[in-house]
Formats: C-alpha cells, structure tokens, sequence
C-alpha cells in the first residue's frame, strides 16, 4: 500500500484489536451452544457491516476480525470449557491467550504485507484461516509442553469414511461458487465486502447444511471450506472453472484430513488455501510443460509474418535479444516484419500487417493510432510496445490530473470510453490500485462490475477476455494506470502473467 510508515505502525494496534474481538466474540457465542461456522460468519458480518458503514474508508479491519473468528471456532474442550461454564476463569484466561496470540500474528501478517507485498500470498483464499491455524497449532503445543496438556494430531476414531463422506466434495464446490457469485454482484474491490460475501455463503451453510442428519457437520464444514476458495481475487482464480477445480480439490482434501487436526481453528481455511496454492502450481507445471519443445528464435521469423503461434513462447532476455536479432536480419532481406522502431529499441509489433516508408526507412501500423505518444516517457512507451507485442493493442493510460485520473494516452479505443474513463483520487478502486501495487487481471465475470460498465462501451468490451490493470509507480506514489483490453481468445491468461512479469520496465 502506498502509505507512509507511520500510517501503517498507527493502524497495527486496530488490527490487533479487531482480531481479539473476533476471536473472543466467537468463542463465546459458540459457549451458547451456537454452531462454530454460525459464530464466526455472525462475526464476522457484524463487523464488516460496521466497517462499510461506520469507518466508511477502504481497510482491511473486518479481515482481522475474520482471521480471529476463525481461531474462535477452536474446540471449546481444548480452551477449558466445562459444564458450560462461560464465566469460567480458566476458559477466560485460555480465551484471551490465544485471542491474543492471532491478533498479534495478524497483525505482524499486515505488516509483512505491507514490507513484501509480492510474497504474502494477498488475494489467495484461506489465507486468514491459514493465520489462525498457525496460532491455534502454536497455542495448543505450548499447552501440550507446559501442562503436558493431552493433544492428538491424528485420530483413528475420526478418520473411518463412507460413501457419504464423499458427499461433501460436492459442497464446497457449490459453496466456491456461490461465494464468487455472490462477490461477482457486490464488489471485488471493496476488501470488507469479501469477508461479507463470504460470511453469508458459511451462514447459509451453517444454518442449512449442518441440519442435514448424520453427516451435516462434515458437509457444512465442506461447504465453508469452499467458500474461502470464493474469497480468492479474480487475479488468482480468473475463471470460473477455476474455483470449480479449486472447490474439488478442497473438498478431496477435507475428506482426506478428516481424522487430523480435528477441533483445531483456523483447519477449514488452511485447506482452501492449499487448494489455491495446489491450482496455481499445476496450472503453472501444465504451462512449463507445454512450452517444452518451443522454437528456435531463427524459427519464429516464419510465424511472425502471419502474427500466430508464437504467444506461448517464454522470453527471456537472452532469448528475446536473439529474437530481436533474427527480426532485424529479417528485416534486412527485405521479409514483410512489423519492427516498430518508434516504440524502443528491441520493442516489435505482431498484427496488422505493416506498411513500409521509403523516405524516412520505418515501420508503421495503419489502424490502431497511439494517440499522444510522443509526449509519453520513455519509459511508458517501452511499455506500450511489451503490451503490443502480446497483441494487447487496445488500451488507454490514465494519469493523475487535480483530483483525478484521466487519459493521456490510448490506443484501439472509441473516444466515447475514453472520455468516461475517470476515476476519482481518493475513490475505492485508486485506493486498491495503491494497495496491490501490482497487476490485476479481471475476466469477463469480474468485469460485470459498475465501475466497469458505466465507463466502458459495449463496443469495446465485446470480444475482451481479460481487462488487466497495470498501475505505474514512482516513489511510492501511483502517477497513472494502464487499462488493457485483452481480447485474445486463447492465450490472454499466459499474457496476463506475462505483463506481471514486466512491471519492472515501469518507473520506480
């Protein structure tokens, strides 16, 4: 986020203390004899209605009370809760302990995202149950050294399954799209309505799902598993085939882990969010894999002529030097390759077909003009050619302009977008932009969003496949934004990572 150190340091101790009240709140509520995914999804909609109305401004205070709900959900027995005692001492005390312990190790999270936003796993689903699982397992063994306290990480008697058990695979598919869905309509912007919307897909689940006799628990606990794959941004899960597969494979591994860690909080959502991290890495081996075999710089000339087969390729520098090399001698003899030398040394275009100047010896694409390009820095117009040589050549750069962000700059456009496309300083969707501080890609579902729709016209979102946001940074502050149209049916996710790839080129 970019905000000042001291913002940051100020903001911890609310964080620590909307993470105690999570926790606290739903370990109590759950004393009552409520269902322990009730507890935390009453929580945890309490709280975010709280921050949307109350505090109004963008934060991230009802994911600490969330991340604390769910170290709430611990089994009662392990915290000392005995004849239903809610005014125990020894429940108090355990209570406030591990309250404390997840609001500290949330709190400490936030500040690791703030210092290393590249490597906190933001945007993945599970993440806050991964947190509060580590506070919980943290918690317990120190219990177990101290007090010799009795702890069992496996249970035989927890682990015999039947065919039905098999039944809550299907629930946390449905429940992962039924928290997209429900995102999808409210916002994928607003961080406190991803707690919302998940929050109300574990109630339904809670209230409806864990009646069903028997097996209701296992079921509703499927069903709040799948709806933290949900929660995941649309630049981790862009499809939503994507939270299907993610939603199966949390629900193969809740049934697979059904005799571990039983009773422990924050276990539902570290699941979801190894399914997560499970998807992203297959997809990424099925990509590596594909690539295998690829060709020779040399041999890509032939396909550049014709602009197909060639957006798969992985780009290195040292491959795309010899890339660049082989354009140039292609170039040189005279074949039909659109080098566009205006755009930056090394930068190509693959497309239109090109036409050639006699008099001033260049290159220059005949349809899609770049208007106000040359009072672009160099450094924006280097980009604009990595953009264009992924065939991404509908585009319109923002920059900041009083107290707003307006175009300076754009490409392949019809001017009635161009001249809605603002965005106000101080709005949610800039705040977001600062706080990701990186590319985010929206498919053709996250795209269905107001601030989208009433800029946009239909005419220039008919055939996109992925809307992709790259903000520009320098020294912390955000000076504008390029919003790309992907419409390339078949490799616009592989050109999403690849733009997040290059954000370097960007000034710093």
């Amino acid at each position: 986020m970019a905000e000042s150190k001291e913002n940051i340091f100020y903001r911890l101790p609310l964080f620590f203390i909307f993470c105690f009240i999570g926790s606290i709140s739903t370990m109590y509520i759950t004393a009552l004899d409520i269902n322990p995914i009730v507890a935390s999804s009453l929580v945890s909609i309490i709280i975010s209605f709280f921050t949307i109305i109350v505090i109004k401004k963008e934060n991230r205070y009802s994911w600490a009370s969330f991340c604390g709900s769910f170290a709430g959900m611990t089994c009662l027995v392990f915290l000392g809760f005995d004849n239903k005692d809610i005014l125990s001492l020894n429940f108090f005390l355990n209570g406030l302990i591990l309250s404390s312990l997840t609001a500290l190790l949330y709190a400490l999270s936030e500040l690791f995202s703030y210092k290393f936003p590249k490597l906190a796993f933001d945007g993945y689903g599970g993440r806050l149950g991964t947190i509060a699982f580590i506070s919980v397992c943290s918690f317990l063994i120190a219990l177990k050294i101290i007090f010799d306290f009795k702890l069992e990480i496996f249970s035989l008697n927890n682990f015999s399954l039947s065919v039905w058990d098999f039944c809550a695979i299907p629930s946390a598919v449905l429940a992962a799209v039924v928290s997209m869905e429900i995102k999808a309509t409210v916002s994928s912007l607003d961080e406190n309505y991803k707690v919302f919307t998940v929050a109300t897909t574990g109630i339904i689940g809670g209230i409806l799902i864990t009646k069903i006799p028997v097996y209701g628990n296992l079921l509703g606990q499927a069903w709040y598993t799948g709806a933290f794959v949900g929660m995941s941004s649309y630049f981790i899960l862009m499809l939503k085939r994507d939270f299907i597969i993610t939603g199966l494979i949390s629900g193969i591994l809740l049934v697979l882990t059904k005799g571990f860690f039983v009773g422990f909080g924050g276990k539902l959502g570290f699941i979801s969010f190894m399914a997560v991290i499970i998807t992203k890495a297959s997809y990424s081996f099925f990509n590596k894999l594909s690539t295998l075999g690829e060709k020779r710089p040399d041999d890509l000339v032939a396909s550049l002529q014709t602009g197909k087969g060639i957006s798969n390729q992985n780009v290195d520098d040292d491959f795309a030097q010899r890339l660049v090399d082989s354009l140039m001698k292609a170039k040189e003899s005279g074949e039909d390759i659109n080098v566009n030398s205006d755009i930056g040394a090394g930068s190509f275009v693959i497309g239109e077909k090109a036409s050639f100047n006699d008099d001033d010896d260049s290159y220059e694409t005949p349809k899609k003009v770049v208007h106000n390009f040359d009072d672009l820095t160099e450094n924006l117009k280097n980009l604009i050619g990595s953009f264009n040589s992924l065939n991404i050549d509908n585009w319109v750069y923002l920059t900041l302009v009083g107290g707003g962000y307006a175009s300076a700059s754009y490409q392949g456009l019809s001017e009635k977008t161009v001249a809605k496309t603002k965005f106000i300083k101080d709005s949610k969707f800039i705040q977001t932009l600062k706080n990701e501080k990186r590319a985010i890609g929206f498919s053709e579902k996250g795209m269905n969003q107001e601030i989208f729709t009433t800029r946009f016209e239909n005419q220039d979102t008919i055939d996109t496949k992925m809307l992709i946001i790259f903000p520009i940074f320098e020294k912390e502050k955000l000076v504008g934004f390029f919003i790309l149209f992907d419409n390339d049916e078949i490799n616009y996710k592989n050109n999403f990572e690849l733009i997040k790839k290059v954000i370097f080129l960007a000034p710093t």
